[in-house]
């Protein structure tokens, strides 16, 4: 069975059919109700504890990358050699060759 003929009927035959223009009774209104039964962040304090949240999530997630980062140093300094020779590697080339 050819996967690729068999997607192409499927959407061949969805694609013959007529969108419904129907919408649910009262589809609007109850959305629009439950949108307006949602408590809305009226003050500030509502606005900063939400804040707060967000910024204690980061702060784990900070700290969990740090963590996992360290346990991946090795002894050696090959990383502070590779990142200095990165740094300093348009120094290497004469700044008159360069224009």
């Amino acid at each position: 069975m050819d996967i690729e003929k068999v997607r192409i009927g499927l959407l061949k035959a969805e694609r013959s059919r007529v969108p419904s223009q129907d919408v649910p009774y009262a589809f609007e209104k109850r959305v629009m109700a439950h949108i307006a039964s949602c408590p809305a962040l009226e003050s500030i304090t509502d606005y900063m504890s939400v804040l707060w949240k967000a910024a204690g999530s980061c702060a784990c997630v900070m700290v969990l990358a740090f963590v996992v980062s360290f346990g991946f140093q090795s002894d050696d300094s090959l990383g502070n050699r590779d990142l200095e020779s990165t740094v300093f590697a348009s120094m290497s080339q004469h700044i008159e060759d360069s224009w």
